[in-house]
């Protein structure tokens, strides 16, 4: 006996997950979306998604008035599943999504001539049976299900979901994860690093910042010196270190020339790099590699861009957990460092790119002042948000256990009063502490 080939029927709201998850535990032979003119760009993000997912099923929108009362939701409905059992395929229809009146529409025309229902509960995982008529087979091994699902969803499906489409694949964190976890592991030898890239560091203009790369690099701990130089991040010219940049050439043109904008946005991308990974950027790396040695997510991605190179925002880290996006806010952190405006940035991200049930981790290295990060602590409870913190103690079950860790101000040692002091060739007006009231360049968010 054949198994049954069924049309899927849904409404469409704001919410729209659980029309994706319905798309991809059923796999229908059609799948037609009831939208009101409000929702017509919600149903376009679900189309969007499904295809992004694999499916190549025919999807037909139809759209309802206004505001769709239950007899005008049913009788589209009751038309759309005669038109789905003429032509032999099964109806099924999903009552997430519209209205409450919408809702109760779609489900009273399943009665009548006793067709499927369900309801996607994305929260626990199942597809439930709203009415008499048992759900698809497929669907009522429950969690079972639901995974089958949730194995189709990475990052650029969970993205279109929401509204998304230009996603970038991230960048490769390979060659530098045994550097950042280098500095993670000497806090001492980071913080004079941090200090010496702080002040390097420059958003002039492009002859001023190609300056940089041939301004001598003061004397840089010996283990932390290998490894940067392993990983591209320096080069040593007549017995010296300086800032490495594979683009100097096509920069230095471009000054002549301009470049267009994908190759600029390469080509600062390279100049910048170095400082950006050794003045605090190596903490993504870390994050990353944590959360992926933890198995808990999906398609995990370092420095993702949302948007066209032009005209677009970068993410720390992004993977998939559940049904859901799962974003990193990296931070250095530090004894001065106010975070609170740069969390309130990154729930408002979440939201924009994944919606609220986005999980959010938001990942400080350096331990910071509790009264710096009470603000944080509290608005991270009310969002869901978890707080990762400090970077010595950090392990892949951060990102599986809920409680939070604390985070104790280590004593400075030999580097960090060094870096304090203004020694090891560095003058010490770039190496300063914040004064009292100043804050530390750590709480900008790295690249």
């Amino acid at each position: 006996m054949n198994a049954p080939k069924y049309a899927l029927i849904q409404l469409v709201s704001e919410e729209t997950m659980p029309n994706v998850i319905a798309a991809l535990a059923l796999e229908p032979a059609s799948i037609t979306m009831l939208h009101t003119a409000s929702t017509a760009t919600e149903a376009s993000w679900i189309k969007r998604a499904i295809r992004h997912a694999g499916l190549t099923q025919p999807i037909r929108s139809l759209p309802l008035s206004r505001a769709p009362d239950i007899m005008e939701t049913a009788a589209k409905v009751c038309r759309t599943c005669k038109h789905a059992l003429a032509i032999g395929l099964q109806p099924v229809v999903n009552i997430n999504g519209g209205t409450k009146l919408m809702s109760i529409g779609a489900f009273a025309a399943t009665i009548g001539p006793a067709l499927s229902a369900i309801y996607v509960d994305t929260e626990c995982r199942r597809f439930l049976q709203p009415g008499k008529v048992p759900i698809p087979e497929s669907l009522r091994d429950g969690d079972a299900a639901f995974t089958r699902a949730e194995l189709r969803l990475n990052v650029d499906v969970v993205a279109a979901t929401h509204g998304h489409n230009q996603i970038s694949a991230g960048e490769d964190p390979t060659p530098y994860i045994e550097l950042a976890e280098y500095l993670r592991a000497h806090p001492a030898e980071e913080h004079y690093c941090h200090h010496v890239f702080a002040a390097l560091s420059s958003n002039g203009p492009m002859v001023e910042q190609l300056a940089m790369l041939d301004r001598r690099l003061p004397e840089l701990p010996a283990g932390l010196t290998r490894l940067a130089l392993a990983a591209g991040l320096l080069e040593t010219r007549g017995g010296c270190h300086y800032i490495a940049c594979r683009t100097r050439e096509t920069i230095e043109s471009a000054i002549r020339s301009p470049l267009n904008s994908t190759e600029f946005f390469a080509a600062t991308r390279s100049l910048q790099f170095p400082q950006t990974f050794l003045n605090g950027g190596w903490w993504e790396v870390c994050v990353w590699h944590a959360a992926k040695q933890s198995g808990t997510f999906r398609d995990l991605r370092w420095s993702v861009r949302f948007g066209s190179d032009i005209n677009h925002t970068e993410e720390d880290v992004v993977g998939v957990k559940g049904p859901n996006l799962a974003l990193f806010s990296c931070k250095r952190g530090g004894p001065g460092a106010r975070l609170h405006r740069g969390f309130e940035e990154f729930v408002s991200a979440a939201r924009r790119l994944g919606g609220p049930s986005t999980t959010k981790y938001f990942c400080v290295a350096a331990p910071t002042r509790e009264a710096h990060m009470t603000q944080v602590r509290e608005e991270a409870v009310r969002v869901r948000a978890k707080i990762v913190t400090p970077a010595l103690r950090l392990t892949p079950d951060a990102f599986t256990a809920w409680a939070p860790i604390p985070a104790p101000m280590p004593a400075k040692t030999a580097y960090a009063r060094q870096a304090d002091q203004g020694k090891e060739g560095v003058q010490s007006g770039d190496l300063a502490e914040p004064q009292k009231g100043e804050e530390d360049p750590a709480t900008s968010s790295t690249a």
